[in-house]
């Protein structure tokens, strides 16, 4: 199953039990709750962390590993050392630097 395929039956379970409870559906109480239920079966993406300035301009995501030049819109990686392994929790931040400095550079550009 798809996350798109999840997404629509979580919100096919939590209308039909609303619906089940008698409930009237507002806007926003709906939109807030579906929101929670989406979180809650892990289907929202994380936010993805914010750059830091660096020196020369650079932008910095994740202590100076991954980065982009002021005058060039290329993502910079630097972690060598950690490729082979990393802790999870560290190669999750890890992916999201990546993911989020991507992303800058795509809407930069």
């Amino acid at each position: 199953m798809t996350n798109y395929d999840r997404a629509v039956q979580v919100i096919y379970d939590e209308v039909n039990q609303t619906w089940e409870r008698g409930e009237i559906l507002t806007a926003a109480g709906e939109a807030e709750r579906l929101a929670n239920a989406l979180a809650d079966a892990g289907l929202l993406a994380p936010d993805l962390p914010k750059p830091s300035p660096g020196p020369d301009g650079a932008l910095l995501w994740n202590c100076e590993t991954v980065w982009i030049e002021d005058d060039d819109d290329s993502v910079y990686i630097d972690r060598p050392e950690s490729f082979g392994r990393m802790d999870p929790n560290d190669a999750n931040f890890f992916a999201l630097a990546v993911l989020a400095a991507a992303q800058y550079a795509k809407e930069r550009a």
